[in-house]
């Protein structure tokens, strides 16, 4: 079975979970904290990502870095996810439960990269056109790319709205040496 199936499974198990237990929004948060310091430290990553370090060790490092930091439900799922040898794919678990999350939510993530700052009136069409097509809440996230050199590149999920004149310009090459 897939890494990502099996993340997927985990994750809704942690969502139905935190719902029984009326702790969505705190394993939202402490999952999105996990994530992050997992992210940040390359020894964290290459720990969890490591068959022959004993579970044991694992489970002390979990207990020092999160317990005084995450609820007690949020260390039993991590403790669960390191005894049945899971800790390989826990960011993959703890991305699939923001996916679970957001969806239960009606929420849509959506990341903008732009080549200038938007304006708040341009932000609030973007987001009200979205809503509107989508049918969903939109949570927009915005970056600035120099690179892209104008115009604005849409996320949601896997799939990529690519107006940028950087892309115009790779198409505009493409389309010139197909007709020489």
């Amino acid at each position: 079975m897939s890494e990502i199936r099996i993340a997927k499974r985990y994750a809704r198990a942690a969502l139905e979970t935190a719902e029984k237990s009326s702790l969505l929004e705190v394993f939202s948060s402490d999952f999105a904290f996990i994530r992050s310091t997992i992210e940040s430290s390359r020894e964290l990553k290459l720990l969890f990502k490591n068959p022959v370090t004993h579970k044991d060790k694992k489970l002390s490092i979990v207990e020092q870095l999160f317990s005084k930091r995450i609820s007690k439900e949020s260390i039993n799922f991590l403790n669960f996810l390191i005894r049945k040898g899971r800790d390989s794919i826990i960011l993959e678990i703890l991305d699939s439960f923001k996916e679970i999350y957001n969806e239960y939510l009606g929420l849509l993530e959506v990341k903008i990269i732009g080549f200038n700052p938007l304006s708040e009136e341009q932000r609030s069409k973007i987001k009200e056109s979205l809503e509107r097509i989508t049918s969903k809440k939109v949570n927009l996230s915005f970056e600035l790319d120099k690179k892209i050199m104008g115009g604005l590149i849409i996320q949601i999920n896997d799939t990529m709205l690519d107006s940028s004149v950087k892309r115009r310009l790779e198409l505009l090459k493409e389309h010139m040496l197909k007709a020489s």
